[in-house]
């Protein structure tokens, strides 16, 4: 696929790629897919249990398989036809979403089958997300690669926004059952939108006969970066620590705001609404390679807006705090996957995101150590406790960044890339 350099780089300009337009649109209704659902498990394990550990462990349930699932998906996004991968994937999450539908319908739910779907979509969704990833800059040119990762954040951050909130009033007024009935028709369209991205490139290794020595490649690589190593190491201590709030929403929402499912629709929205605000201004700000103490900063600020919100007496006052966190998270992970996306040469992207992605699979440790401490103390003590150890974390970061030693240790130096596609 043959990519035209742009004359200029504006807040939007990735989209004048017309592949990356149709694969954008893909994402958003899958991501909105994903986020109804997420919701709506959420709402239905507290339905079912007042116990947090239990609630925080169906949000587990669904990290877990991303320790494995990105390895398999980032390897196959480095050796196969991204797109067909990505055809592959939204397939089975309509699969399993029908299946869950069938199961709600024959009044068949408990924990431990919200915790056996989770499983399954954890893993089809970790398994996808590297080739995401790594597909965007087989659409755009080189310079519009930031743009093209920001634009593509405001996608999960845009669905943060709507998913939620229509997925909170849908159960106050159809059930939860109406929930997944539109999530499905949201992977219909996904797929609809994939077939008008054209067909890329298949990326065959040489030296590669399997999946093993490819990620074994791939892990040697990231040995020999400190700087990309300090980022993966820094994006796995916030999403263990700081992410696992959102596990905790339905609890809060329940036993500490006592609001309704439209309640917690609003929690989740809000948190979109930041993040959302952070991706509008990341696309007209930043350009380049970020600078690692400034990410490292908003982490340390993240970790403390997390233990801010633990803290909200009134549903107002949470909703604002949410929204900070939510501007902070989107900034964090934002400019983590710039970082990333810089540092990874093209034909190890696929498997330096797969690792980066892996990550997202150690936020089921925080999520069941915040709901084993709310258990024995209270929920605003527990998610207080990981604000605050996630706010020491990013503080060693920055120590650690402070050790780096040679030429632009204080400046992060954007390395020279060879052209894309």
């Amino acid at each position: 696929m043959r990519i035209e350099r742009p004359e200029r780089v504006g807040a939007l300009h990735a989209f004048s790629f017309p592949a990356y337009r149709w694969f954008w649109l893909a994402s958003f209704f899958s991501f909105g897919s994903v986020q109804m659902q997420q919701l709506a498990r959420g709402f239905l394990a507290r339905e079912l249990t007042p116990e947090p550990f239990l609630v925080t462990a169906v949000f587990a349930a669904w990290s877990g398989p991303l320790l494995i699932a990105p390895l398999i998906g980032g390897a196959m996004a480095d050796r196969m036809d991204r797109r067909k991968l990505l055809w592959l994937a939204e397939a089975a999450n309509g699969l399993i979403t029908m299946a869950f539908t069938a199961m709600l319908l024959a009044d068949a739910m408990s924990i431990g089958v919200l915790i056996g779907f989770s499983v399954a979509t954890g893993f089809v969704m970790g398994g996808v997300l590297p080739v995401r990833q790594a597909m965007i800059a087989d659409m755009v040119a080189p310079n519009t690669m930031t743009n093209a990762l920001v634009l593509f954040t405001a996608v999960f951050s845009g669905m943060m926004v709507t998913a939620p909130a229509a997925a909170g009033f849908i159960i106050d007024g159809a059930g939860a059952e109406a929930v997944f009935y539109t999530a499905l028709a949201a992977s219909a369209l996904s797929l609809a939108a994939l077939v008008r991205v054209p067909a890329g490139r298949a990326h065959v290794l040489q030296g590669a006969s399997s999946l093993t020595k490819t990620l074994v490649e791939g892990m040697r690589f990231i040995r020999t970066s400190r700087r990309l190593m300090l980022a993966l190491v820094a994006v796995a201590l916030m999403t263990t620590l700081a992410a696992p709030f959102q596990a905790m929403l339905p609890v809060f929402q329940r036993d500490v705001l006592d609001v309704g499912a439209a309640g917690l629709g609003w929690m989740y929205t809000m948190t979109g609404v930041g993040a959302l605000v952070s991706s509008v201004l990341l696309a007209i700000f930043v350009a380049g390679m970020p600078r690692a103490w400034f990410m490292l900063g908003v982490g340390v600020a993240l970790g403390l807006a997390v233990a801010a919100f633990a803290q909200s007496s009134s549903f107002p006052l949470a909703l604002g705090m949410l929204a900070i966190v939510g501007l902070l998270q989107g900034t964090f992970l934002t400019l983590n996957m710039a970082t990333v996306q810089f540092l990874a040469p093209a034909e190890m992207r696929g498997r330096v995101f797969a690792i980066r992605s892996i990550v997202w699979g150690l936020s089921m440790l925080g999520q069941l150590l915040v709901g084993g401490i709310a258990s024995v103390t209270s929920p605003q003590t527990g998610l207080a406790v990981v604000g605050l150890m996630a706010a020491a974390a990013q503080v060693g970061m920055l120590l650690w960044l402070w050790t780096i030693r040679g030429p632009g240790a204080g400046r992060d130096a954007q390395p020279q890339r060879r052209p894309a596609g």
